[in-house]
């Protein structure tokens, strides 16, 4: 077993005095570039990993709504009735509690708030709508995609970016994902598709 001399002996090189509290540059290089590592890491999770996190909670948390009432409306001819007091009735069992703080009102990852609604595409009743407000613009994009299989037609800002029968336009969803710090997001299904 090596001495504590003969440690300091080979990393400080045989003729060089080892002095307590002296620090070398190569420590200094060394644990500038862990602190830098660990910066970038932080900032990737906070511009990267976090929004596509948050993105597809998001999503998840609309796909189940809206698979969930489609269900109660299953029997019915339309989803004529359909909206937020319906949904946030305790025993309907659509909206999990967590999104629930009382007044009808549903809440959504990112501190905005969700409306479920009724529109007319073909005949009256037969579109479920549901709009999220206050997506930010970092996660709009991973709950776009997110829900493209699942939805009809899909408008952020105003803009509809998925028709009927169609797939997502890239570049319309990038446009108006980035023309606001937050969007408002309209999720559209028909009744029989």
């Amino acid at each position: 077993m090596k001495t504590v001399n003969q440690i300091k002996s080979h990393y400080y090189g045989k003729n060089k005095k080892y002095q307590a509290g002296a620090v070398m540059i190569t420590d200094i290089i060394i644990w500038g570039g862990v602190v830098l590592g660990a910066m970038a890491f932080i900032f990737f999770l906070n511009r990267v990993a976090l929004p596509f996190i948050k993105g597809w909670q998001e999503a998840s948390a609309i796909s189940s709504h809206m698979k969930a009432a489609a269900a109660i409306y299953s029997g019915a001819p339309s989803f004529t009735g359909l909206n937020n007091a319906t949904v946030t009735n305790p025993n309907s069992n659509i909206i999990d509690p967590k999104y629930l703080p009382g007044g009808n009102v549903i809440n959504n990852q990112f501190g905005g708030t969700a409306t479920f609604g009724v529109t007319q595409t073909n005949v009256t009743g037969d579109t479920m709508t549901y709009t999220d407000t206050l997506i930010p613009t970092s996660s709009c994009p991973h709950v776009a995609n997110q829900l493209a299989s699942d939805a009809d037609r899909i408008t952020v800002a105003g803009t509809m970016v998925k028709a009927a029968g169609g797939v997502i336009d890239a570049n319309s969803l990038n446009d108006q994902c980035k023309s606001a710090a937050f969007v408002t997001l309209l999720v559209e299904k028909f009744k029989n598709s």
